[in-house]
């Protein structure tokens, strides 16, 4: 919509080729936008809380396990109206040539405005995403910690069990072999 009104404003600018008829024409379809960016901020909205008129500003957001400020991060939305960016019908319009230069002016910085709000949701948004990729790491390490320390070996506890069976094989075959030892003997000197 701004790029619109910009495009707007230096048609108007160029005054050599405008008419009476085609600078009102020019001024209604300003209007208009400055009508229809009023209409965005007002509606925009998530989850009931308005995004662009204002009133968002220093939502928390917690990102981490602690309650502390390096686990939040804190965001505000600036206004995005026509009266905030300063381009509303009250401050600007394209009427006149010279009218129209003010606003191209006006209408560029309200640009650049619009940039950096855009600018600082966007490089909050890849703050967020860094953070819950760092989290999801952190959440798969423990589990995995947790799986090493609680989950059995299997192979090493079987060999353990099958070594355990041979050696008390092992130890009762002698122990019978030493109780039958003297009843040998004794028949050996018969």
């Amino acid at each position: 919509i701004l790029q619109t009104m910009n495009t707007l404003a230096t048609q108007v600018a160029n005054g050599g080729t405008q008419t009476t008829t085609t600078l009102a024409a020019s001024q209604a379809e300003f209007a208009s936008l400055q009508s229809e960016l009023d209409q965005i901020a007002a509606s925009t909205n998530f989850g009931g809380s308005s995004l662009l008129n204002g009133s968002y500003a220093g939502q928390t957001f917690q990102v981490g396990p602690y309650n502390t400020a390096s686990d939040q991060i804190v965001i505000t939305i600036a206004a995005s109206d026509s009266t905030a960016l300063s381009v509303n019908s009250a401050a600007v319009s394209i009427g006149t040539v010279s009218a129209a230069e003010a606003a191209m002016t006006a209408v560029q910085a309200a640009i650049s405005t619009v940039a950096l709000q855009a600018a600082h949701v966007c490089a909050t948004q890849n703050q967020m995403t860094s953070l819950s990729a760092n989290l999801t790491t952190a959440q798969e390490n423990i589990q995995a910690a947790h799986a090493n320390l609680v989950d059995v070996n299997v192979a090493q506890a079987t060999t353990q069990f099958a070594s355990m069976q041979i050696l008390e094989q092992s130890g009762m075959s002698v122990l019978y072999q030493a109780q039958h030892l003297p009843s040998l003997a004794q028949k050996l000197l018969q």
